[in-house]
């Protein structure tokens, strides 16, 4: 009898190693359910980032109390002192004479929203808008309501645009 021959047990039966066994099932299942705790784990690290995000945004999205005329800082911006609110001639609304510097490390857009202020109530809201500038630079802001000019309100308060 030689190696390749296989052995041969009573009769003519030849006997044959058993099969090997597929785990095809089982390692489809591990294969999926790695999958699926690799998957939650990247959702909770994606969730977790984006809350610390809506975190940051909303401690600089608060609205700060300014004074009419006086100079400001909002964010990344320094506003200069001599600003008015004032009527836009149409019974409206406006602020003359806004201008921002920036005082961040890369060129940006000055976007801020003021508001007149009663008490908890807000009789106007004014978006205010500039040029982009490089750090350093200024930019006269031009703000636009579609809000009657109130005849009197009791603070001004800034916040972000978006």
């Amino acid at each position: 009898m030689n190696d390749a021959t296989p052995p041969q047990g009573p009769g003519p039966y030849v006997y044959a190693p058993p099969p090997k066994k597929k785990h095809t099932v089982r390692n489809v299942l591990l294969v999926l359910v790695g999958l699926c705790i690799a998957g939650a784990a990247g959702c909770a690290a994606l969730l977790g980032s984006a809350v610390e995000s809506i975190d940051d945004e909303a401690k600089h999205d608060k609205p700060s109390e300014v004074v009419e005329g006086k100079a400001f800082e909002h964010d990344i911006w320094k506003v200069r002192r001599g600003w008015k609110v004032t009527s836009d001639g149409l019974g409206g609304v406006t602020i003359k004479g806004m201008r921002a510097t920036l005082t961040g490390d890369s060129a940006d857009t000055a976007m801020f929203t003021i508001q007149l202020n009663r008490g908890q109530d807000v009789l106007a809201s004014l978006d205010c808008t500039g040029s982009e500038v490089e750090p350093g630079q200024s930019a006269p802001l031009s703000c636009f309501s579609a809000d009657d000019m109130p005849k009197k309100w009791g603070n001004v308060t800034v916040q972000d645009s978006w």
